[in-house]
């Protein structure tokens, strides 16, 4: 019995472990994984864990949503708008089941979609986004998105010819950068290298260019090394320089073949298919598992239906026997009472006991009704000795009172 009770435990809580066990990650935890995973090209690695997360059923809607949202920025490093996109739209989607958090999900997802739009070019989807964005919105952005969302306004100024507000925001995003998230400094200093080439101010393009390399070597962060040179590409095309263009063009050519980000992309995407089909193979493995769990379960418990079964009749049995007992003893028991009740009190043979004439007399005057002082006065003797014969004779004959010497030796003086 106790080892059908613990095999039962086991099992359930076994049970229990494989179908429960998850791992929780804050969104700010996630996010600095997946940054340091990225930073370090470990793009793989990343996609991995934010599988785990997608496909993990404790898993809460809104942490999937961030788990999408992460996704998206690694792709989106990667130059895949497309599937950077889509996983912003999942990451939406999620947003809306959880509810509670739905407006922080929905603005981070709105600066990642005008960010994708404005690289893409796409200025009308990015404008309609842009006019939404307000310091409502802006109350859910980190540091490092604020940077960025700060570096466009400089951008959107430099395009107006405004060039001293796009420089006072180009430096409120490096001031911003340089409190959270130093290493994505080149991503400014690239845009003060076109406003400052615009100007014509080409010493300080060239300074911005190499303080922005400088932050990508000491990070190395091969993609904003790319970046630069194809900033310097574009601004020596601009200025009609094409030798230096080309240069730096030849630059952009060797980082990008050593950062590869094509093939990257395509492999995180054959990873994705392969991490499915597992994911799938995984599932029918754990309702196999299940089932076997289950159907051990259900025996144990059909054995031990049947032991609490068997043990219900024996006690009832039990039960049953000493109760037809109890009423059998309750039958004798009033049978002798009523035979003893029928006989009345045994009477004492006094014959059977040796006593002295003395006492005798003494039992005679007794059940006569006489007093001690009045045996005395009878016998002449005094009352003290009638009260010593009459204790001699009470525990003669096993009597302890007056009246018991009376009733059950009322007929054995008859002589």
């Amino acid at each position: 019995m106790n080892t059908l009770l613990k095999l039962l435990l086991v099992l359930l809580c076994s049970f229990i472990f494989h179908a429960q066990a998850a791992e929780s990650w804050s969104p700010a935890e996630l996010k600095r994984e997946i940054s340091k995973l990225n930073d370090q090209h470990a793009y793989e690695k990343s996609i991995v864990l934010l599988e785990d997360i997608l496909n993990n059923p404790k898993a809460t809607a809104y942490e999937r949503a961030h788990a999408y949202l992460q996704k998206s920025l690694t792709y989106k490093r990667l130059y895949n708008y497309a599937v950077a996109l889509k996983n912003l739209d999942l990451a939406l989607a999620e947003a809306k089941r959880s509810g509670k958090q739905f407006e922080e999900m929905e603005s981070l997802v709105m600066m990642q979609r005008m960010f994708i739009n404005f690289d893409l070019q796409r200025f009308e989807e990015f404008e309609e986004l842009f006019k939404q964005i307000d310091e409502r919105r802006l109350r859910y952005v980190d540091t490092e998105t604020k940077a960025v969302y700060t570096s466009t306004l400089g951008i959107l100024a430099m395009n107006k010819k405004a060039y001293a507000q796009a420089d006072t925001y180009l430096d409120q995003a490096i001031a911003l950068l340089l409190l959270d998230n130093p290493k994505h400094l080149p991503n400014v200093y690239r845009v003060k290298v076109l406003l400052y080439g615009e100007q014509g101010a080409m010493d300080k393009a060239m300074e911005a260019f190499h303080k922005g390399l400088a932050y990508a070597d000491q990070y190395k962060m091969d993609i904003y090394r790319i970046i630069m040179y194809e900033t310097m590409t574009k601004l020596y095309k601009d200025r009609g320089d094409y030798k230096n263009a080309f240069a730096y063009q030849m630059q952009v050519s060797d980082a990008r073949t050593k950062y590869n980000a094509n093939n990257v992309s395509g492999t995180l995407t054959e990873l994705e298919k392969e991490l499915l089909f597992n994911r799938k193979a995984q599932e029918v493995g754990k309702e196999k598992q299940q089932k076997i769990y289950l159907s051990i379960i259900s025996v144990i418990l059909l054995l031990l239906l049947g032991t609490f079964a068997r043990l219900f009749v024996v006690s009832r049995q039990k039960r049953e026997l000493m109760e037809k007992e109890n009423s059998y003893i309750r039958q004798e028991v009033e049978v002798l009472t009523h035979e003893l009740s029928q006989l009345g009190p045994s009477k004492i043979d006094l014959k059977s006991f040796s006593l002295t004439s003395r006492q005798l007399d003494i039992i005679r005057l007794v059940q006569e009704g006489k007093t001690n002082k009045q045996i005395g006065e009878f016998l002449f003797i005094s009352e003290n000795t009638v009260k010593y014969h009459l204790k001699q004779i009470y525990e003669t004959l096993g009597v302890v009172s007056r009246t018991e010497l009376r009733s059950q030796c009322s007929s054995s003086l008859n002589v």
